[in-house]
Formats: C-alpha cells, sequence, structure tokens
C-alpha cells in the first residue's frame, strides 16, 4: 500500500528486465511528462542504480500520475514496479544537471568510478575520411544521454586522459563546433571539431571522445576514444564498437560515385586535408 499522506511525494521507477524499455518510457512521457532529455536520465540511472526516483510532486498529483501508470501496466501485463516515498527535498531529478567541466560530467556518468577503474582504446582516421567517420559516429551514438562539444583553448591533442584533470587544469565544456564538409550533394556534412558523448550499454557506462589528432604532422588525424570500464565486458563492447565503425567507414560512402581531387605537397601520402569535390557538367554520348 502506497503512502500519500506526506505533503510532497516522489515515485520511484524500478529496474525490470522483463518490461520492455519503450514502455517505461511511454509511462514518462506521456504519464509523467517527462522530456526526452530527461528519460534519457532517468533510464540511465535505473540502469546503474537500479531504480530511480521522479518528482517530487504534491501528494494528490503523485496519487494520480501512480494510480495512471497502475492502470497502464495492468492493461499491459508487464511487471513493472513503482514505489512512493516522501520527498523533503527536491529530488536530483528535479534539476537539471548541469556541468561546467569535462570531469564532471564523467564523474556523474561513471557513477564515482576512479580513473584507475577505467580504461579507453583509441583508434585514428585520415582527415580526408572525416565526413564517414561523422556520419557513422552519428548513426552508432545519436541516441546518448549526453551530449557535449569540448572548449580547446590551446593546440593541444585532446584525449580522455585530458578530460579527467581538475582544478586549474580542467577541460571546459563548450557548444559544439562544426565544419562544414562538401561531399558533392546538396548540403554539406557537419563535420564536429572535438565532441563528448556520455551513453549506456544495458547496464554499461561507456564514453565516445572524438577530436583533432596533430601527433607533429602537418595535417591532423581523426581520433576516436571510447572509456569504458575496466573488464573483459567494457573492453569487449569497446572493440566491437570499433569494428562496426571501421565498417561504416570503410565503405566510404560519402564520396562514392564522386569526381575527387587532392591537393599535392612534398609528403603527400594520401592524406591530404585538400580533398575536392568537382561538379562536372553533363556530357552527352
Amino acid at each position: 500500500m502506497q503512502d500519500f499522506s506526506a505533503k510532497s511525494v516522489q515515485l520511484i521507477f524500478h529496474r525490470d528486465d522483463k518490461t520492455p524499455a519503450v514502455f517505461v518510457v511511454s509511462l514518462l512521457q506521456t504519464v509523467c511528462a517527462k522530456s526526452s532529455r530527461e528519460v534519457r536520465k532517468v533510464t540511465a540511472k535505473m540502469s546503474q542504480h537500479g531504480k530511480c526516483a521522479c518528482g517530487p510532486y504534491p501528494a494528490v498529483v503523485a496519487k494520480a500520475l501512480f494510480d495512471e501508470c497502475e492502470r497502464r501496466i495492468r492493461e499491459a501485463g508487464y511487471p513493472q514496479r513503482i514505489t512512493t516515498e516522501q520527498a523533503e527535498e527536491p529530488s536530483d531529478d528535479a534539476e537539471d544537471e548541469t556541468f561546467a567541466y569535462a570531469y564532471e560530467a564523467l564523474d556523474w556518468h561513471f557513477n564515482g568510478t576512479p580513473a584507475s577503474g577505467l580504461v579507453t582504446r583509441v583508434r585514428q582516421f585520415p582527415l580526408h575520411m572525416q565526413a564517414d567517420v561523422q556520419v557513422a559516429i552519428d548513426r552508432m551514438f545519436g541516441s546518448s544521454i549526453e551530449f557535449f562539444g569540448i572548449y580547446e583553448e590551446y593546440r593541444n591533442d585532446l584525449d580522455f586522459g585530458q578530460l579527467l584533470r581538475e582544478g586549474r587544469n580542467a577541460q571546459a565544456l563548450a557548444p559544439p563546433q562544426y565544419l562544414d564538409v562538401d561531399v558533392g550533394e546538396a548540403a554539406p556534412v557537419k563535420c564536429l571539431k572535438n565532441g563528448l558523448w556520455l551513453c549506456n550499454h544495458g547496464d554499461l557506462p561507456y564514453a565516445v571522445v572524438l577530436a583533432r589528432f596533430r601527433e607533429y604532422s602537418p595535417e591532423p588525424l581523426l581520433r576516436v576514444e571510447i572509456a569504458v570500464l575496466a573488464g573483459h565486458a567494457g573492453e569487449s563492447f569497446a572493440e566491437r564498437c570499433f569494428a562496426e565503425l571501421e565498417t561504416a567507414v570503410r565503405e566510404a560512402r560519402s564520396y562514392r560515385g564522386k569526381v575527387l581531387s587532392f591537393d599535392a605537397d612534398d609528403d603527400y601520402r594520401g592524406r591530404s586535408v585538400g580533398l575536392m569535390v568537382h561538379r562536372l557538367p553533363p556530357v552527352n554520348r
């Protein structure tokens, strides 16, 4: 029996592997009026902690929401469990988490896991492949819990280790910066300069970092780094992600069937920045 005698009440959604995630999302959106961004945070916390609070609400509102959720659960025949508890202070979900620095967002996402409990895997791609890399990343990680741009104050190579720094060397979050890359279509591909995605795969939290990596080369490379919890499960997942990413990039769909040229220089090795798509006029037979 649920208690609605308190002035302020919050609903507790418990993780249930037998109830489809899409049904829980529907309850959060249509009954609790959660935005898509709030839903992603609630479901992420349910995956990490086994439950998550929604609210607080005035008792009469909480009871109406609870009764409607229970009705829909009964009609659908799912075992989803929702309980209530008194809320004297606003819950974490009542406030929208905001972060100024990358280490704050990563500490929240990995639930305080120390750096020694994380491991990263890295792949690098030639810069002329940035359109195909961007399209693949958008498809693979577009449903992330959070996404941030990364502020690059100096021309330093950006990696996951730098994002964990605190104090005066903390890496600031920023609006994402995009470059328009011509691929011979009506609209260019928006290619991100630096980015951080916070994602979940079931109960496994992971982070993805995209950056331009110079490595003392006249042309920067694209560096994709995936950070996971140390252990076989996390590293196997990162390896599967890279296999999928590399397959998508090798298909090179963005420039397929196009006429291209590269700017030449003394140390040209097929990785020049100066890639141009030519739009040739139609020619009759």
